[in-house]
């Protein structure tokens, strides 16, 4: 059995017979039958979980990860394809969005570097090109409204009281799109007070881990294991049953674990499926006020294509024809197609261009199969280049779907702030008992909520609260 980076590559035999079982410790690989009493189990090996176990590992607790995927890393899934063009591509997170002190720490001490994002944007609007610089014309009309506002209200009610006139439709038009697509948000949810707050701190610089995320997931399953900490894979919990520094957890497969102490580092898509869903988790006593604040939190959902060419995008005849359009310096491209977002790896040579599909249209999709969403983002991408499926399949080398709204221990993609996401997020993150304690980027307080940042600090801060209970 071999670690390669996040994930378990075993043989089809060792895979059926050991992933019940299959646990990650300081000597490698083993199998556990026996039941173990730790300080605390951490439910989850995203990187809020992986972060705070670091932590509480480094400080001299017994820390035990369950986690019901057959890989660390969460809604972080880097994926090595083993090619010279394009050794590797991000399933899920991707991007740093600015200069994020966590994240960035992070990366200094593992030693991994981070890639500015360059290229240029540009914007497809029926059928004619135009590159995009900056927010449209009025977005500094909309911050002064959104500023002079006395009380919150959703974006969508806001645009239809302040916004409904025929010239500003181009201006709603385009920021609904960065909305639903940016932060995966639903205008019918979303706080119009916390938008304007996250807006104006974004930073102007975004970057990309060199090598994937899941090299820093990896660094931080290294510290947890090196730390005497346990990674049990494909352990799907099923039951938490909990006293005050009690806690008994059974999994899927019936195995027992206890702990004085347990950190629950869920998604929010979790928190609010139903008990007889796959993933979702029992709690006894119940914590019904925690679950019914959950669903007042904004949890959107995103799906994301990856086509691979056979060659660079800024090689690839199919792009180099397009003569309005440079693609070799293109970034992303914003476009009005039912997947209406593209971007490239530039400035990296790739073959890899990404679609992403985000915001409430997109839960419409949650059942639908990957041949249909490929065949849907064929035919955007036929549009947007102005030729045929049949050649653009003809120069694909592979294609994939990742579907988060459909993965069963995530149902969705990430946070956004609602009108009610203070309240209930305080709610959901109060520990109960010194006993449960909650983290995960959903339950991050600051304006970076719903990235890797968010994560990260999370499961720093629940750690600290672990370390420091009375």
């Amino acid at each position: 059995m071999v670690l390669r980076n996040n994930e378990i590559e075993i043989s089809t035999k060792q895979f059926a017979s050991a992933l019940p079982c299959l646990s990650i410790g300081k000597q490698g690989f083993y199998f556990t039958p026996y039941i173990r009493n730790v300080d605390i189990i951490i439910i989850g090996a995203g990187a809020s979980g992986l972060m705070a176990a670091a932590h509480l590992a480094e400080a001299g607790l017994s820390v035990t990860i369950l986690e019901a995927r057959n890989r660390i890393g969460g809604r972080i899934h880097t994926v090595e394809t083993g090619s010279e063009s394009n050794d590797y591509y991000e399933a899920g997170a991707e991007f740093i969005h600015g200069r994020l002190p966590v994240t960035l720490q992070l990366l200094k001490q593992f030693g991994q570097r981070k890639k500015t994002l360059t290229g240029e944007t540009w914007e497809l609007t029926e059928g004619i090109w135009n590159k995009s610089d900056d927010f449209p014309e009025g977005i500094n009309e909309v911050l002064a409204k959104l500023k002079s506002l006395d009380k919150d209200m959703a974006i969508a009610g806001f645009f239809e009281q302040f916004f409904y006139e025929e010239r500003y439709k181009p201006l709603v038009s385009s920021l609904t799109s960065y909305i639903e697509g940016y932060y995966s948000g639903d205008l019918k949810k979303c706080s119009a007070k916390t938008f304007l707050t996250e807006f104006e701190s974004e930073d102007e610089f975004d970057y990309r881990p060199v090598g994937g995320y899941g090299r820093l997931i990896g660094y931080l399953s290294n510290r947890v294991i090196k730390a005497g900490g346990f990674i049990h894979l494909s352990t799907v919990v099923r039951d938490v049953k909990w006293q005050k520094d009690k806690v008994k957890i059974i999994d899927q497969n019936n195995k027992t674990y206890k702990a004085a102490k347990v950190l629950v580092t869920v998604p929010i898509g979790i928190w609010t499926a139903g008990n007889d869903k796959k993933g979702a988790i029992k709690y006894t006593p119940e914590l019904n006020a925690k679950k019914d604040a959950a669903a007042k939190l904004g949890f959107g959902s995103v799906i994301k294509i990856l086509f691979c060419f056979t060659e660079p995008i800024s090689k690839n005849a199919l792009f180099q024809q397009q003569s309005t359009v440079d693609w070799s310096n293109i970034s992303f491209a914003i476009t009005q197609e039912n997947i209406n977002t593209w971007w490239t790896q530039h400035p990296t040579h790739s073959p890899i261009l990404t679609g992403w599909l985000a915001g409430p249209q997109t839960e419409k999709l949650k059942e639908v199969d990957d041949a249909a969403i490929y065949k849907m983002a064929l035919c955007a991408l036929s549009n947007i280049l102005q030729t045929n499926e049949t050649s653009i399949e003809q120069n694909l080398k592979w294609w994939k779907i990742y579907n988060w709204t459909a993965d069963p221990y995530t149902r969705g993609a990430y946070s956004y702030s609602t009108l009610h996401t203070h309240a209930a997020r305080q709610t959901v993150a109060e520990p109960v008992e010194n006993t449960l304690f909650f983290a995960g980027e959903g339950l991050h307080k600051g304006t970076e909520m719903g990235t890797v940042e968010a994560a990260l600090t999370s499961g720093k801060n629940a750690a600290d609260a672990i370390l420091y209970c009375p």
